[in-house]
């Protein structure tokens, strides 16, 4: 692909556009008003949507090898290498946020996008070049298994797990809060020392010199950048938590990353309290009077003899993100016509789901789901979830995860 400065610019435009609002609601015009310029400059390189976003998908996967390649040549053992790859993985992701999330979204619209067959083959190619790059690991977690530095019986589901706990920073890493190049580093080599222990062998009584430490950064022991892997270290030492905990990374970032490395021991996770199932269609709705961000009160009676939607999200939410503009053009188009709304933010606090709804300029009614709230309408699993409460108070539809626009566009029919 050949990457002019002019073409360049537009690529990061349409990449901030993209994981900001979706691939659906992006238009060649919100991309064009991304960059202050006239759709025309745009169109002069590309000729749709389809392209531009192919290119930016192109683009995040070149960045992605360009930062993984040079470190398959680090030193150490097997294991070590595994782990500078993972870092470098990890920390092209912080820095190229934008363009890795249109990569993820690719993923989806190769399973449920609607395509020419040109468009196909394309997209069809960009997945096989996902597929070479998950080779690159799985090639090296093997040579790490081989050298007994790895118990990973399947390599397969170890390396997707793996690359699945980097790839989840997509999802709550938020650059506009520290996008400082030590944090990303400290984060990076914690979640990097989480994962990789998961899967290091035990061998007590071995190593104790220091042999069998992962250092994925491939500097000197760092309390955050030792991933003891092969080390004799006994079971409750497996993972210098009180260290990593006390450097200067934002603690909602680490957290976050300590919670989501899905191969680190179970025991070093918290019990995560199960969610409702979605309601039983059918099944009756109760309603409460719920307090709303904007000011105002939802009242039961509203919603008599009237379809309401209830819509489950959050602020940080990126699927939410996607199918909350929908629901505003719902809400704008159906409020007249006998349907009500309740958006039920589940956000810590308030506050940033008020900032959120006035940067965004939406007007559909929310509310906070506050611990007494959540009594009455508690978050079924998944987000977001929408649930529609019919006009004889009984749920009519369900859903768990997000709603493309012509799905939203259909609740319309219970009115």
């Amino acid at each position: 692909m050949e990457l002019t400065q002019a073409r360049r610019e537009i690529l990061e435009a349409a990449a901030a556009c993209f994981m900001e609002q979706g691939f659906h609601a992006t238009s060649i015009d919100v991309v064009a008003r991304r960059m202050g310029a006239t759709k025309g400059r745009v169109y002069h390189h590309y000729q749709s949507k389809v392209d531009l976003f192919f290119d930016v998908h192109r683009l995040g996967m070149a960045l992605l090898f360009d930062a993984v390649e040079p470190a398959r040549q680090a030193p150490g053992d097997a294991l070590q290498v595994l782990a500078a790859m993972m870092r470098a993985h990890a920390l092209a992701m912080f820095r190229h946020h934008a363009f890795e999330s249109v990569v993820v979204q690719g993923v989806q619209l190769h399973r449920f996008g609607a395509l020419t067959p040109r468009q196909r083959q394309e997209l069809d190619e960009l997945i096989a070049s996902r597929d070479r790059f998950e080779q690159l690991f799985k090639q090296q977690a093997a040579a790490a298994r081989d050298a007994g530095l790895l118990q990973a019986p399947d390599l397969s589901v170890a390396v997707k797990t793996l690359l699945g706990g980097l790839q989840w920073s997509l999802i709550w890493y938020r650059p506009e809060i520290d996008d400082s190049q030590a944090t990303q580093e400290r984060l990076a080599d914690a979640m990097v020392n989480l994962l990789v222990q998961g899967l290091a062998t035990r061998r007590q009584g071995s190593a104790a010199g220091g042999q069998g430490r992962v250092n994925p950064g491939g500097a000197q022991p760092h309390p955050t950048r030792s991933v003891r892997g092969s080390a004799a270290l006994p079971s409750r030492h497996v993972l210098p938590l009180a260290e990593l905990a006390m450097t200067p990374v934002p603690r909602r970032l680490w957290l976050t990353s300590a919670a989501l490395a899905a191969l680190a021991p179970a025991r070093l996770l918290a019990q995560k309290k199960p969610e409702l199932p979605l309601p039983a269609l059918g099944s009756a709705v109760p309603l409460a009077p719920a307090p709303l961000l904007l000011g105002g009160e939802f009242q039961p009676a509203q919603a008599e003899g009237k379809a309401l939607v209830l819509y489950w999200w959050a602020s940080w939410c990126p699927f939410c993100a996607q199918q909350s503009p929908e629901m505003q053009k719902l809400w704008e188009s159906q409020q007249g016509k006998g349907l009500q709304m309740l958006a039920l933010s589940i956000d810590k606090t308030p506050e940033p789901a008020v900032a959120y709804l006035r940067k965004k300029g939406y007007t559909f009614p929310a509310a906070w789901l506050s611990p007494e709230l959540a009594k009455v309408y508690p978050k079924p699993e998944g987000l977001p979830v929408t649930v529609v409460r019919g006009k004889d108070g009984r749920v009519a539809q369900a859903e768990k995860g997000q709603l493309f626009p012509e799905d939203v566009a259909q609740l319309a029919r219970w009115i």
